[in-house]
Order: structure tokens, then sequence, then C-alpha cells
């Protein structure tokens, strides 16, 4: 797939998927990145041509049949949406899911949903938005202004390669905008009550996603699984259930604002996710509730997660060689004790091993380079970013005053 995503609009790239559907392992990554690192001169590459591949058959088009495959999945996982008073603004943010949501959405008889028009154009300049990105607030811009128009209830908007969705609840004149912590919690709470026949279920999520959905899934008897950051590897750990037979998959999901129901694809993909989010809110309208009181209701349940996300640059070569030593440093020396939170139990990846109390266990999972603090109430994670000069700071925590909390947090790293 060749796909910028959320990014800005200099930024480019591809996303290479495996005979699964979903994208490439790490082994197979690493195999395609030696041949990259092997090339002295891209420029000097013999090229074949279109109509020699095509004669050689390494072109394949994908027709019809396979969008309309796609389709009756999406429509076999979500049913039916209840008729309701709900009205939905949609956004595809200048990119794919239009016309393939709309489609769908008519396909399942809701038709109370408005698509701003200026952002249903592809444009790869995203010229009317600062953002493509439904992470960020200012995506919604015109949606808000759509929804203030029509007094619409929900607000959705995917991302240009459209695996990526954003929500925002319009009650009583209030727009609240939803994290994917958040949108996860939601969701997987849905899938579980919408699959209580369903036996050995189990649902996945990253190590940097909040610990609501594992609060969420083991009251209600579903295994919660912990994965590396990327749907890749929610996608292996799919694989696995479906060789060992051991589980059943009902929902995987990143914080990063990415979600899976249907396993018909093994990849964080928006398009089936639009309509679940929808038939929720319209079963929410048809109590006369929101989604704003489903996720307060969760959260009086499971407890008040709340979370933080710092994002620091730090460019060139010096700025590679400081994030370098923030992991050292922290590996080297564990903190004790961070913004008055007692550390209890530290996790790092890159060793593959877990210490608490004096001891040590095994951590089943590849390396990484992530170290992550837990606290009593929550937990705190580092990551460096494996494209960008960034280090990332995640913050999870059982508590009604996030931001203090999380500003003291960030600058015992950062200061």
């Amino acid at each position: 797939m060749i796909t910028a995503s959320h990014n800005p609009p200099e930024y480019n790239g591809i996303k290479i998927y495996g005979p699964d559907g979903g994208q490439l392992a790490l082994e197979a990554s690493q195999k395609v990145s030696a041949f990259i690192d092997d090339i002295d001169d891209v420029f000097a590459l013999n090229s074949t041509s279109k109509a020699e591949l095509l004669a050689q058959s390494k072109i394949e088009y994908l027709d019809d049949s396979i969008i309309n495959a796609y389709k009756s999945e999406v429509i076999s996982l979500v049913k039916d949406i209840p008729a309701s008073d709900l009205k939905v603004v949609f956004t595809s943010l200048h990119g794919t899911s239009v016309p393939i949501i709309p489609e769908l959405l008519d396909a399942l008889n809701f038709t109370q949903y408005e698509v701003v028009k200026e952002q249903a154009i592809p444009d790869g300049d995203f010229t009317s938005v600062k953002s493509a990105n439904p992470e960020d607030h200012e995506a919604f811009d015109l949606a808000v202004n759509y929804a203030k128009a029509s007094n619409a209830d929900l607000l959705i908007a995917t991302d240009p390669d459209a695996d990526r969705m954003g929500i925002v609840a319009h009650v009583d004149g209030k727009f609240h905008y939803f994290n994917g912590n958040q949108i996860g919690a939601l969701l997987l709470h849905y899938r579980i009550q919408s699959t209580k026949t369903i036996e050995n279920r189990a649902a996945v999520k990253s190590i940097v996603t909040s610990d609501l959905g594992r609060k969420i899934a083991e009251a209600n008897n579903v295994k919660m699984f912990d994965v590396l950051t990327g749907f890749k590897f929610i996608a292996e750990k799919i694989a696995q259930f479906e060789s060992s037979l051991a589980y059943n998959y009902i929902f995987g999901y990143e914080e990063s604002y990415g979600y899976m129901a249907g396993p018909f694809v093994r990849d964080k993909d928006a398009v089936q996710i639009v309509p679940l989010i929808i038939k929720l809110a319209s079963e929410l309208k048809n109590e006369q509730r929101t989604i704003v009181d489903q996720m307060n209701d969760i959260y009086s349940k499971y407890g008040h997660y709340q979370e933080k996300l710092f994002s620091h640059t730090f460019e060139g070569q010096e700025g590679k060689a400081h994030i370098e030593k923030i992991m050292h440093d922290n590996r080297a020396h564990f903190p004790s004790e961070i913004a008055g939170q007692k550390v209890i139990r530290v996790d790092d990846y890159l060793a593959q091993t877990s210490y608490a109390d004096g001891s040590e266990s095994k951590i089943d999972l590849p390396k990484a380079d992530v170290l992550k603090f837990h606290f009593e109430n929550g937990w705190i994670a580092l990551r460096p970013s494996g494209t960008e000069p960034k280090i990332k700071l995640y913050i999870s925590m059982i508590t009604d005053d996030i931001a203090s909390l999380a500003e003291e947090m960030n600058q015992a790293f950062f200061n």
C-alpha cells in the first residue's frame, strides 16, 4: 500500500503486507530491510516495464469481487443498525474511506449521516485540514461546523488510508473528544456484550494501551493479551489463536486510534469500525443515553483511567545520542519513585525481563526498546520512535486529575 497515512503531505512511504493480510512480521520485514540496505544507488536499479510485469503475472488487478467480499464480511459483522434519531457527521479527511463507508452505511439502512463534502475529495495535499490525523482535535474543525448546523450527535473521522478512526460526541451543545484508549474501551465493552454466546473469547491490545481494557475483559471472563506496538503483532496473535484453537478473537486495539473487530482483515480497519460505533451510538440513543454516558458508566464500574502522551523531538546525531542516553540511564538505575508515585515493578522489553520485589521474570515478547514503570494505580512507559527522532512518554493512571500528575512525570524525565 502506497501511503503517508495520517502524516503531513510531504511524507510518503509504503506498507508491505504478507499473505495473511497483516503487515509483515518481524522476521519477514527484517529480510526486506536487508535487501534495501544492500542497495548502493537506488537510481541505478534495473527496472522492468509494466507490460513485462503483467506478462509475467507479477501484477494482479483486484476486481469488484474483492470489494464485494469485504463488504459482505463487514455487513455480517455489524448485522444491522437499529433505527433511531441518531445524526452523524462523517469525514474521510481527503482519504480512501469514501465511497466505501457511505456505501456500507446505506447497505445497513443507516441514512442519517452527512459527509463533509470539502473533505470527501481524495487530495494528497490535504488542503482543507491543518492535520489529517483523527488524533488531533483540529482534524474535526470542519465536521464541528457541520454538526453545529445540523445538531448532529456524533462526529466521525477516518485518517487518509482509513485504518484509524476518531470520534467526537456532541451533547447539550458541547463537543467531547475521545482518545484512542477511550474509543477502544467502548468498542471492547460493546464487543464483549455482543459475543456472549462465543466460548473462550480473547482480545488483544498493545503494551502502551491503557489497562482499562484488561479490567473490562477480565471482569467479563475474556482473556486479554498484550503485544508490542504495531498491529502486525495483533495479527500474529490471531494466527496463533487459529492454529491452536485455544481462543476465539473478538477485538484488538491500540491507543493510537487503531481497532479491529472482525479478523477477515489483519490490520487496524476504520471501515469496519465506523458502522460498529454508529450501531452502538444508535442503541444508546434509543435508551436516551449517549456515548459520553456509556464512557462514564465504564469508568464508574472499572476505574477512572486517564491517559496522557508526551512526544519529545531531538534532532540530528546529538538528539539520537540524547534519546539513547535517556533510555540507558533509566535502565542502569531504575527510579524507585516518580512524581511521588512508588515504582512497584519495571518491565524492560529490551532485556525481556520484568523486575519486582527483588525478583525477575521473563517477558514472553520480542525485544523492543521500551521501559515501563508500574505503580499501584497505573503506569508510565518510555518508548523511542523507530522512524523519527522522537521519544514518547505514555502515561496511564487511575486519577481524577491527570493533567498536573502527568506534567510532574514528564518533568521527571524531560526537565
